[in-house]
């Protein structure tokens, strides 16, 4: 028992004496691969630091721990586990994620409008085309994922097939909630987004017969609509970008007996003002 017990104690001398002699070593970068000089290096959990030379180098003797934590500020911490002979891998620093990032998009759709109206009547409206534009603003939850909020602004032009009625439709698009998915970490961002919002129309400028005359009151009526969009392509982190895009509307609720249904195809510019 006394030889087990001395054996112990013996390691455990060993092991301290070398970590008392260790001594850590390494360059730190940006995620741009360029050396960062004033960073600070610590051993974790005691006052025992040091800042990196002018080529992004440094040396930390360890007093007992094996983890050194470098900070720096514009830049997020991390934490190293230092092995048996010291050297470190280098060790690359990516700069705080920007929480908040806004910019503005424009686009043009392919549009295919169906209306149902009362007494079982359909109007076939001839495919048209949308334009838009609008501003959004970035909620940054990390990297890769994101909650965009805005407005948008449509504007179509509808014809009917068998009716002389001709329809000049204004909408305000507003995301309920549209996530943002970035894989990798480029500068150019492949995106992945889907959202549901809500959408009120102004439509204005009816030219009908006498019978539509009594549907549409006043030539002039708006509707409020479900909106489930959703879009991928490329953005960068400041500057063009580009969204393919489909989006379907449908009536919240029945305004003069008139049930309204969008299907939209298209495809949108973007450009983001600032950095993340």
């Amino acid at each position: 028992m006394k030889k087990i017990l001395l054996l112990a104690l013996t390691l455990l001398m060993v092991v301290q004496l070398f970590a008392q002699n260790v001594t850590a070593t390494g360059t730190v970068k940006d995620d741009k691969g360029n050396v960062l000089a004033g960073v600070s290096v610590a051993e974790d959990g005691v006052t025992n630091s040091t800042l990196t030379d002018i080529d992004g180098n440094f040396q930390l003797p360890l007093s007992s721990k094996n983890v050194i934590v470098i900070t720096m500020k514009g830049y997020e911490k991390k934490e190293v586990v230092v092995g048996p002979d010291g050297k470190v891998p280098d060790i690359v620093m990516q700069k705080n994620i920007k929480r908040v990032n806004n910019g503005c998009k424009a686009g043009l759709d392919y549009v295919i409008p169906q209306y149902e109206m009362k007494d079982d009547i359909e109007l076939d409206f001839e495919p048209t085309h949308s334009i838009n534009g609008g501003f959004y603003i970035d909620i940054n939850l990390s990297r890769t994922f994101s909650f965009e909020f805005g407005a948008q602004l449509f504007y179509k032009h509808l014809e009917s097939k068998d009716y002389p009625i001709k329809i000049n439709i204004t909408s305000l698009h507003i995301p309920i909630v549209c996530c943002k998915w970035r894989p990798g970490d480029k500068k150019k961002q492949f995106i992945i987004l889907f959202g549901h919002g809500v959408e009120l129309a102004m439509i204005k400028e009816i030219h009908d017969d006498s019978y539509f005359k009594t549907v549409f009151t006043n030539d002039n009526f708006s509707n409020i609509m479900y909106a489930v969009h959703f879009g991928v392509g490329y953005e960068l982190k400041c500057g063009l970008g580009f969204l393919a895009t489909a989006k379907i509307n449908f009536s919240f609720k029945e305004e003069n007996d008139i049930t309204e249904t969008y299907g939209f195809i298209g495809g949108a510019l973007t450009y983001r003002f600032d950095k993340r």
